[in-house]
């Protein structure tokens, strides 16, 4: 487990370093795979994370890949199906990760590109943390080295 949070329950609430990190800076990955094989991770991951009943809500939560504003993401949230299409979709997202460019040494980075963490959800900030580290044993499974690291400022 590479990404770990460390206990948010006692620093989510101010701006501390985990605040701003995880709000302002981002995720550093480190693989050898190109960026299709780590959408492909990412899919993967979404597909076999497992969905949450969310509380006095009647839809379930889980990540799924989308687009947003031309930007492919994974939005983690209340998922809905679209009565039209029967498509599924996530209509309020706690949290979207965005796959970019690398930076500091890094291949790639996932950023957030939305996220309601400020609002101090201690089981969305750990839900996060699963996901990352889900994320990278898949990585793992194709590329050995692989690794996720939380970064400051990217």
């Amino acid at each position: 487990m590479s990404v770990s949070f460390g206990n948010p329950k006692t620093a989510w609430y101010g701006k501390t370093r985990l605040t701003k990190a995880i709000n302002h800076g981002g995720f550093g990955v480190s693989t050898s795979l190109d960026i299709g094989k780590v959408q492909a991770a990412a899919v993967q991951t979404c597909q076999e994370f497992p969905v949450k009943k969310a509380r006095l809500v009647r839809f379930p939560m889980k990540p799924m890949m989308m687009t947003r504003k031309g930007v492919e993401v994974i939005a983690y949230g209340m998922v809905n199906t679209n009565k039209k299409t029967g498509k599924e979709y996530v209509g309020s997202s706690s949290w979207q990760l965005a796959l970019g460019s690398g930076a500091d040494g890094y291949d790639y980075r996932i950023i957030l590109a939305y996220a309601q963490l400020h609002s101090g959800k201690i089981d969305e900030v750990g839900e996060l943390e699963y996901f990352l580290n889900e994320l990278e044993r898949n990585l793992q499974h194709q590329d050995p080295r692989a690794s996720i690291k939380l970064v400051d400022q990217l």
